[in-house]
């Protein structure tokens, strides 16, 4: 309401933790064409995480290599908050400022706010700087017009004009319509950080969040939004148009993800196989140096982000668990969009001190509740240990054949169901703690059923 030139958009639960802030974001902001820098984005960093990121919560990594990539193109991706904007882009995401229509339609009815966005369209200059003759910081009843629940109906709105609610990620939607027009962000990562916030933890808060992203990222996707129509139709850049897309395509990752998952107790109980056997050259010439070197290279990248060979394997577990349940859920949710069947719902991450399990000398430990999205992770867990329990009992040193003379599943199909077992090791540990760090019993039964329902499935294919 102090009707600036600039926006700082900090979410409730981020604070500044660097007085020099303003000031370097304005250094930004101040030297350079206004196309040169639309906006300024902090990275997002949480104090309130145990060591080595044991929920996969810090996002790290991919501040320290997605948006310093991006940071290269057209700026990095906007993240919703920590942000330094400039009023007048926010105005014009979807217009230009000589062909605004009638401003009423687009910024609603409050006389005050009208008056001052017409002002910072048109760019009225003094001296240079851009003054408006409005000082909305004493308008009480401007600011109870505005804050009102209704305010921005038959406006543009959340349309055309601020944050755009086209999708549950409207931050990255914004972004990408602000890189449309050919503008470019800017990425600044200060010593010490600029803002610090909250994270959240456990489990069913960290995988709502994530479910939430994945929805919202590939509705992105296949809307009239989506960064490829915006390279041909707009001035996106083809490498900015790339970054975008392998961001928002990164919950599919959990389509093939799941079934590589299956595959190991899918061929123990089938005795079949999908990898070569020890004997098999194949298996140590191409599989085995593909594991690692895929593996050591994702160790390199975290180390070389400060971080610990420990927090790298929380995250590897994190997104195994996200696979099997945030994205699927998320894709799901968005079918049931697109067809009409339902609507997706924007659900509000808990995040606070009570939740990092600190209370009782738990710190990074699982916390599981009754909701659906541990419902697959728990089958998977107890697929794995049913495949490895029918072939213990079938002999491990000597498996055999089948009937029709083909080799059956040998030490790579058990190696795999062993991996997975271990990316879902809070599962595993959640099948037999108690209270809220085990596994609800109705949820283990769910769970059940749907093996049960796989079992007979699976000697049909």
């Amino acid at each position: 309401m102090t009707n600036a030139p600039f926006i700082v958009n900090i979410d409730c639960d981020m604070y500044v933790n660097n007085p020099n802030v303003v000031v370097e974001a304005m250094c930004i902001l101040l030297g350079a064409e206004e196309q040169e820098s639309i906006f300024v984005q902090f990275p997002q960093i949480f104090y309130n995480q145990p060591k080595d990121d044991p929920f996969g919560c810090q996002l790290n990594t991919l501040f320290q290599t997605l948006l310093r990539g991006m940071a290269g193109i057209q700026g990095p991706l906007y993240c919703g908050c920590n942000c330094f904007h400039r009023r007048k882009t926010i105005y014009t995401l979807n217009s230009s400022p000589n062909k605004t229509g009638k401003i009423e339609e687009n910024y609603g009815e409050s006389e005050e706010l009208t008056k001052s966005a017409n002002e910072i369209l048109r760019g009225v200059q003094a001296n240079g700087r851009t003054h408006t003759t409005i000082d909305l910081s004493t308008s009480i009843q401007s600011a109870y017009q505005v804050a009102s629940a209704d305010y921005e109906n038959n406006t543009a709105w959340g349309l055309k004009v601020g944050w755009l609610y086209e999708s549950m990620t409207e931050d990255i939607l914004t972004g990408i319509k602000i890189h449309s027009k050919g503008w470019k962000s800017v990425l600044l990562q200060p010593n010490p950080p600029a803002f610090l916030g909250l994270a959240p933890t456990g489990g069913p808060d960290a995988l709502t969040q994530r479910k939430r992203w994945v929805t919202g990222s590939l509705e992105i996707m296949v809307r009239k939004n989506t960064p490829l129509l915006a390279f041909f139709l707009t001035r996106l850049t083809l490498r900015q148009c790339l970054a975008y897309t392998y961001f928002l395509i990164r919950g599919l990752y959990a389509i093939p993800q799941l079934v590589y998952a299956i595959l190991p107790a899918y061929a123990i109980l089938t005795n079949s196989h999908f990898l070569p056997s020890v004997q098999d050259t194949a298996l140590l010439a191409t599989f085995v140096p593909m594991f690692i070197l895929y593996h050591s290279h994702s160790i390199c990248v975290y180390l070389q982000c400060g971080l610990s060979v420990r927090a790298w394997w929380n995250n590897v577990k994190m997104e195994i668990i996200a696979t099997t349940s945030s994205c699927v859920f998320g894709i799901l949710s968005l079918v049931l969009r697109l067809f009409g069947i339902s609507e997706a719902v924007f659900e509000v991450t808990p995040k606070g001190q009570s939740n990092n399990n600190v209370d009782d000398g738990n710190v990074g430990k699982f916390v599981f509740n009754e909701s659906p999205l541990f419902i697959i992770g728990t089958a998977m867990v107890l697929l794995q240990l049913m495949a490895l329990g029918s072939k213990l009992l079938a002999g491990i040193l000597q498996p055999p054949s089948s009937s029709d003379g083909r080799r059956g599943s040998g030490i790579g199909e058990i190696l795999g169901c062993v991996w997975v077992l271990m990316t879902l090791s809070p599962f595993l540990r959640g099948l037999f703690a108690k209270g809220k760090y085990g596994i609800p019993f109705p949820t283990i039964c769910k769970s059940a059923s749907l093996i049960l329902l796989f079992v007979p499935f699976y000697k049909w294919l």
